[in-house]
């Protein structure tokens, strides 16, 4: 199984690069799309649902052998292992084994291999666009606001805040499941690789 997931935290500052996880948004290749914190998590339908909470979810994962995938995965792992340590070697393990993938990486590869590079931006709304995914606005006011949701729980959440999150794993699905539909294997085939890369120069940065 595939995960395609995406976090919302603090805002990151010198000093804090791996800032605290506000919440979790995944999805798989078929089906709803979820928001999560610690015992808490929301469809995008409404349905809700009771679980262990965000670190027993990914280690749940982990574990399990499932590929994890996101747009500039690095950061939001790093941000995972930081509030979930006992997640680290199981990060390290799934990076080793090839079973994280960035769609950000993964474009900038395919446009290599095209001729097409710096002939766009790279940011998720951007590449979700490219694959006929949901069009983003990164200039939506929640995306640095999410500090103020900690400790309210979702069923509180404004509309707004709950769908610029949810919106952004389903970006990630549509990103990749494009570039597996569009693009030629051999394009991505260094993909996993430029995946570590990323992985040691965040928490380099970290």
């Amino acid at each position: 199984m595939t995960v395609f997931f995406d976090t919302e935290t603090h805002w990151f500052a010198p000093g804090n690069q791996a800032p605290r996880v506000v919440c979790m948004q995944w999805c798989i290749d078929d089906g709803g799309v979820w928001i999560a914190r610690d015992r808490e998590s929301v469809r995008h339908d409404g349905d809700t649902h009771v679980h262990d909470g965000i670190g027993t979810l990914v280690r749940r994962w982990l574990e399990r052998g499932e590929t994890l995938v996101g747009h500039n995965v690095a950061y939001d792992l790093a941000c995972l292992t930081s509030d979930y340590p006992d997640l680290m070697p199981l990060v390290w393990k799934a990076y080793r084994e090839d079973r994280v993938q960035d769609t950000m990486f993964r474009q900038k590869l395919a446009d290599i291999g095209r001729g097409r590079y710096r002939t766009r931006r790279y940011d998720l709304g951007s590449v979700s666009a490219i694959h006929g995914g949901p069009a983003l606005n990164k200039d939506d006011p929640w995306r640095t606001r999410y500090a103020e949701l900690e400790h309210v729980p979702l069923v509180d959440w404004p509309e707004e805040a709950l769908k610029y999150a949810l919106l952004d794993a389903e970006a990630t699905r549509a990103a990749y499941l494009g570039q597996e539909a569009h693009y030629d294997p051999e394009l991505l085939v260094d993909a996993c690789s430029q995946a570590r890369k990323f992985w040691a120069l965040q928490l380099a940065s970290v």
